[in-house]
């Protein structure tokens, strides 16, 4: 029914659970989240187990976890009401989040049976392709996407992320895709002049703003909770933006160690503008890029004075209105010729400072030593594992020939994936019997599992980010080919803060397969890094996460005093 017929059924049985669950429906479908929002929350005050309510919520709250819970519902919905390709996106979604790509799959195809331009079947289908290893067909479904919706910038952000994964773009044609997008979308909102005017004094204390949706049990959330714990309350006050509500352990850490927390989850393009003003915030930072839950639309409009971009995306955004790309002098070499919209700054030694869970377990013995042969592994997501990384990863083992490889990704749940992978091998001259294939545990268990592996692979030109970084915690060196891009340079990074990068980092894919049947062929080596990685990594840069706050703060206060003066702060690559 309309929407004027669903507020007047609320207003005639103010008691009833259906009646404000069919009114968040119906304002879900208009996008008007918010309001949705306080519907589904009164319908469960009235009945407390009412799974509609619940589902409905987990999507406004982007809890794709918490939808796979209503998968057995969502069934009988569509046994008993019928088909629909609302319905249908639904359920996709819900499989999606329960790791199950192939039914997810194929519950999209029948919403865009029933209804071709379902954006929810679309953005679930292109997902879903993307987690099984399939950027190039992802970036199809989105571009077909964006012929219906040529307005949505969400779509234009996700082709933007899906083409860091693709190895035959050349640097400049993926920074291109990411200034179009800043031409289509950010262009007709930039306004400069509509800024609050704050004071200009260099030393005064100033309030900086984080906006994300991964403060939680994310790689943003595990790289920012002790910077945010670390901060210097006496000259900056902390305000946190959550832009989507996944609450766990780690956001209840944030969340109390920060100055203040608004939750923007819900709010539309103007109505976050709006708060952003006025919470007046001298130096806010998105941490997010172009990845889930993104805001960056909110930057063009410019409700402070100082803004950047920070660890949650792995290129430049593109825009014109953030001023800066914090990065350091390993991930953006002076000269590198890397392309940035943005003013790239350093941080003395590295953009990512790691906090390890207080669970993950205690380094193994070597596992070449217990089994007599050598263990390469590769825990990164499906999408990096390119036909290139497959070469170099087979002709490894053709070099290494009691070598085996353990790869570990949520989709190797999934028969047909794993099928598909070992017959990639397979192709290459590597026996089945070589390969094991793993899918998702816990973190606790996903680290201990890497008390099998004797030598991590990366992937390129995407590295691995926060699962380079788990490896070495774990005591496991990883060899990397290291590119001239942000995303090809995460893991060089890293090894060089531990004095590692010469003998662990290479620059071809010849010399990256040389270094990893060198490094198989001396177990000596390989028991004396395992031992010496961790406490190595906690001496280092990368781990001393005061010292990393006092030098972010630093630099935030370089660009503030930059501000004062009327300018900008030179570029630290060029």
């Amino acid at each position: 029914g309309t929407l004027a017929e669903a507020r007047a059924l609320t207003q005639l049985a103010p008691h009833s659970a259906e009646a404000f669950g069919n009114l968040g429906n119906v304002l879900l479908r208009l996008d008007s989240k918010q309001e949705a929002l306080v519907c589904f929350q009164r319908a469960l005050e009235i009945r407390p187990g009412y799974p509609e309510a619940h589902f409905n919520l987990a999507i406004l709250q982007g809890a794709t976890a918490e939808l796979a819970k209503a998968l057995g519902y969502l069934e009988k919905q569509i046994k008993e009401r019928g088909p629909t390709a609302f319905r249908f996106a639904l359920l996709a979604s819900a499989y999606q989040g329960d790791g199950q790509l192939g039914k997810a799959e194929a519950c999209c195809k029948k919403a865009l049976e029933l209804d071709s331009e379902n954006l929810a079947a679309l953005m679930t289908l292109a997902a879903t392709l993307s987690a099984a290893g399939n950027p190039t067909a992802s970036i199809d479904v989105y571009r077909s996407a964006q012929k219906i919706h040529p307005g949505h910038p969400g779509l234009g952000s996700n082709i933007n992320f899906e083409s860091n994964y693709l190895p035959f773009l050349s640097r400049a044609e993926i920074f291109q895709r990411h200034s179009d997008w800043a031409q289509q979308h950010e262009i007709p909102l930039l306004n400069g002049s509509n800024r609050l005017p704050v004071s200009a004094a260099v030393e005064r204390k100033l309030r900086i703003g984080y906006v994300s949706g991964d403060f939680c049990s994310h790689p943003v959330g595990y790289l920012l909770s002790d910077v945010v714990q670390h901060h210097d309350s006496t000259a900056f006050e902390i305000v946190c933006f959550s832009t989507s509500l996944r609450p766990d352990d780690l956001s209840e850490r944030i969340q109390q160690t920060a100055g203040e927390w608004i939750d923007v989850s819900l709010l539309d393009s103007d109505a976050l503008d709006a708060r952003l003003r006025e919470a007046r915030v001298d130096v806010l930072i998105d941490l997010s890029g172009h990845t889930a839950f993104n805001r960056l639309l909110a930057f063009a409009r410019r409700p402070a004075p100082v803004q950047a971009t920070w660890i949650g995306y792995f290129h430049s955004t593109g825009m014109s209105s953030i001023d800066y790309f914090i990065t350091d002098p390993h991930t953006s070499p002076v000269g590198s010729g890397q392309l940035f919209s943005e003013i790239p700054v350093f941080l003395p030694h590295t953009r990512f400072c790691y906090a390890p869970p207080d669970y993950a377990p205690t380094v193994t013995c070597l596992p070449a030593q217990r089994d007599g042969k050598v263990t390469f592994g590769s825990f990164n997501r499906l999408a990096k594992i390119s036909d290139r990384v497959l070469d170099a990863w087979a002709a490894i083992l053709r070099l290494v020939p009691n070598g085996r490889l353990v790869l570990k990704s949520a989709p190797f749940s999934e028969e047909t994936i794993c099928k598909h992978y070992l017959a990639q091998l397979g192709d290459r001259g590597i026996a089945a019997d070589r390969i094991e294939l793993r899918s998702a545990s816990g973190h606790r268990d996903m680290l201990a599992e890497y008390g099998d592996i004797d030598i991590a692979l990366d992937t390129f030109p995407f590295n691995g980010g926060m699962t380079t970084l788990e490896a070495l915690w774990m005591g496991v060196p990883v060899v990397t080919i290291a590119g001239d891009t942000v995303v090809s340079r995460q893991t060089v990074s890293a090894l060089a803060n531990l004095g590692l990068a010469e003998e662990l980092a290479f620059d071809s894919v010849v010399a990256y397969v040389d270094g990893a049947v060198a490094l198989a062929q001396k177990p000596a080596r390989l028991a004396e890094l395992r031992s010496e990685l961790r406490p190595r990594m906690a001496a280092s840069p990368l781990r001393d996460s005061e010292a990393f706050t006092r030098d972010l703060e630093a630099l935030y206060r370089r660009m503030w005093g930059a501000w004062c003066d009327g300018k900008r702060l030179a570029s630290d690559v060029a």
